[in-house]
């Protein structure tokens, strides 16, 4: 929803997961009809990513749950303090990506 719209390279980006397994999982969502390719109006060799209605009432259902999940894992955590922790793993993402 917030990141609708995406081509894989950049979902591939804000997920963390290479090319190859962000392909491997698009396929799978697509098999199961979750989401829907279209056209890249910019780059005819590039598809954005879109939620279906089949994926779109998927998300609806499970984000509740996604949120009372990370509600309890974040608990007692400041907002700054989440920051600070991402920023943090994110730059160790970032090292072994580049070894």
């Amino acid at each position: 929803m917030e990141h609708e719209g995406l081509n894989q390279i950049q979902l591939s980006e804000i997920t963390y997961k290479d090319r190859h397994n962000i392909t491997r999982i698009l396929k799978q969502l697509d098999k199961r009809g979750y989401i829907e390719k279209r056209n890249d109006k910019n780059d005819k060799r590039a598809h954005r990513i879109y939620l279906s209605p089949s994926g779109r009432s998927l998300y609806e259902n499970i984000k509740p749950l996604v949120l009372q999940h990370r509600n309890r894992l974040c608990k007692g955590f400041k907002e700054k303090d989440l920051f600070h922790i991402r920023k943090y793993l994110e730059q160790v993402i970032h090292n072994l990506n580049n070894q």
